[in-house]
């Protein structure tokens, strides 16, 4: 018994130490000796936990079993495993079936996180509603209760506890604002995002969402005078002011003043030469600026100077693919998606570098037929609320959520506005009734699908799936998305609220305004699209996210002055388990 202590506190040390191969080693030699135990299990799934071999650390958990878990308290590390493992449902269930409810603060939260993967947002309510007792006291969970609250659009007992409440961290002062924000109360807002800078002045979040608002409100304000205040009081040649710096440089890109931009990052330069995030930076704008050498010259050096990095690599695909070489950007591509398999991204990128040299890889990645789907789901809408009026308030009721008349910033809008948050935390019964109707077609095109394990789409298909982001939008006339895949999700929907009716005659159908298209990017020019779909309302699109889609600009007749394209787009991910 002395030697196999003795074996267990030497596992301890090297994981301490961080030497988990060697850990891994002594839990294999120990149990050959002695036979498994739980305390060897413990430490082989804490070793996969800290070395993100998630599923291995399942394993290990599983052979412990939950009452066991809980009582060493290792409960959390085992939801949480499941939450990446995106068994989001499994993880749930383990949760309420041992009654977990008198546990930490951070299983807690983590029980909140999963059931807004879930989209349990009723349940979500109720859980920090029986939280609140034990909790109501503690600064983190006031803030996440806020957040939450916030997104359903419930008022929250919680953020009139922030307001009252003297707090002190960045996430405090983030959360409070947006509160203010959402009640449209902007001068309390940019008041609490001033509070917040002066106990966090290298805060980036905080910076960063005090010019976005000042840009909100006044477009053609000085949105960066606190920024340039803070950047200023820092010593000028040290690496201290490169956050700050590197901030301002990006919401300069962001907002499209590349020239200034430039300029902006000619100046840092002359103090910090050799700095690759700086280079990188010049490079972005160099390339919105259509100075393609320049740009690929300052990539080089990043590239060159830094280890595997999949951003990288995706550019340089970019360039090489407007000099026609396309061998060579696939294979810098091929290094990309070695780092990040199911990036939605370098997925989209290949779909447009198989086009030009690799047809029938490219057919088999963008199989239109079979991927893209249209589904009518006005009718189910209307039969599950059970009113012929159902549509029409749905569209008043997504029409109102459209506050702000600015386009958004770092997104495919043009001309139009979107919704912040989860559009499908809100807990009106519109949206849980149109949550409902859209999911069971999700799942009719889900059953549809073929299976094909070597296929980067379909071999992702899992036990079932949830919602990773949901928004509206809504085009004016004149307005568009530009080309564009979704960065993150696996399955992506575009469902259409309302239309101009002018929009659906016949000259318009002739001219496709206000269409989506599919295969059409911005990095190869002319190309035509693989298919496009009129925007009848009540259609739902379905389709992989790494596929490239934008739309076509639509005029409004001037009887038909304040009529807009309306539509509710949303992202899957698929959970296993």
């Amino acid at each position: 018994m002395e030697t196999l202590n003795h074996g267990l506190k030497e596992i301890q040390l090297l994981m301490q130490q961080q030497h988990y191969d060697k850990a891994l080693h002594a839990i294999n030699e120990l149990e050959r000796a002695f036979g498994p135990s739980t305390d060897t299990a413990l430490f082989r799934a804490r070793i996969c936990l800290y070395t993100h071999r998630y599923a291995d650390a399942q394993k290990s958990y599983l052979t412990i079993g939950v009452p066991a878990l809980i009582k060493c308290n290792e409960i959390y590390n085992f939801l949480f495993v499941l939450k990446k493992l995106k068994k989001i449902h499994t993880a749930i269930n383990q949760y309420q079936q041992y009654n977990l409810t008198d546990m930490s603060l951070n299983l807690a939260l983590l029980y909140c996180q999963l059931l807004h993967e879930a989209g349990m947002a009723e349940h979500l309510l109720k859980h920090l509603r029986s939280a609140s007792a034990k909790f109501q006291h503690d600064e983190q969970f006031l803030i996440t209760s806020a957040f939450y609250h916030r997104l359903a659009n419930h008022p929250s007992p919680s953020f009139e506890a922030l307001e009252a409440k003297s707090g002190t961290s960045e996430h405090y002062f983030l959360e409070l604002a947006h509160g203010y924000l959402h009640q449209q109360q902007n001068a309390k807002a940019i008041e609490v995002l001033h509070q917040g800078l002066n106990g966090h002045p290298q805060s980036i979040a905080l910076h960063k969402m005090l010019a976005e608002t000042l840009r909100t409100i006044d477009p053609d304000g000085n949105i960066f005078e606190v920024l340039d205040e803070h950047i200023a009081r820092l010593n000028q040649n040290s690496v201290q002011v490169l956050p700050l710096a590197f901030l301002k440089a990006e919401i300069l890109i962001t907002i499209k003043s590349f020239s200034e931009a430039g300029k902006y990052l000619a100046s840092l330069s002359q103090r910090y030469p050799s700095q690759l995030r700086l280079i990188y930076l010049k490079s972005v704008v160099a390339c919105r600026l259509e100075k393609y050498a320049e740009a690929e010259q300052l990539l080089d050096i990043c590239i060159n100077g830094s280890g595997p990095d999949k951003r990288l690599f995706i550019d340089k695909s970019f360039y090489l693919m407007r000099r026609g070489d396309f061998p060579a950007a696939e294979s810098f591509l091929m290094k990309a998606a070695n780092i990040a398999p199911f990036d939605q991204e370098v997925l989209g990128y290949l779909s447009v570098c198989w086009q030009q040299n690799k047809a029938q890889h490219r057919n088999w990645l963008v199989n239109q037929h079979e991927f893209v789907k249209c589904i009518q789901v006005k009718d189910d809408f209307e039969q599950l609320v059970q009113s012929e009026d159902a549509w029409h308030q749905l569209t008043g009721f997504l029409k109102q959520l459209h506050c702000n008349q600015q386009d958004p910033l770092d997104q495919s809008v043009n001309g139009g506005s979107q919704t912040t948050g989860n559009l499908f935390s809100l807990t009106d019964p519109l949206v849980l009734n149109l949550r409902q109707v859209l999911e069971r077609a999700v799942d009719q095109y889900l059953k549809s699908l073929p299976n094909d394990p070597n296929h980067p789409f379909l071999k992702r298909k899992g036990s079932g799936f949830c919602c990773s982001g949901s928004w509206s939008v809504r085009l004016r006339g004149e307005g568009f998305h530009t080309n564009h895949v979704h960065p993150v999700g696996w399955l992506s929907g575009c469902l259409y609220v309302d239309v101009p009716s002018s929009l659906l005659n016949s000259h318009a159908m002739e001219q496709k305004a206000g269409w989506i298209k599919f295969g059409v990017s911005e990095i190869v020019p002319d190309v035509a699209p693989d298919a496009s779909y009129p925007p009848v309302p009540g259609n739902l699109m379905l389709f992989p996210a790494y596929f490239w889609h934008g739309t076509n600009p639509f005029k409004v007749e001037e009887a038909e002055q304040g009529a807009s394209r309306l539509t509710v787009i949303f992202d899957i991910e698929p959970v296993y388990g």
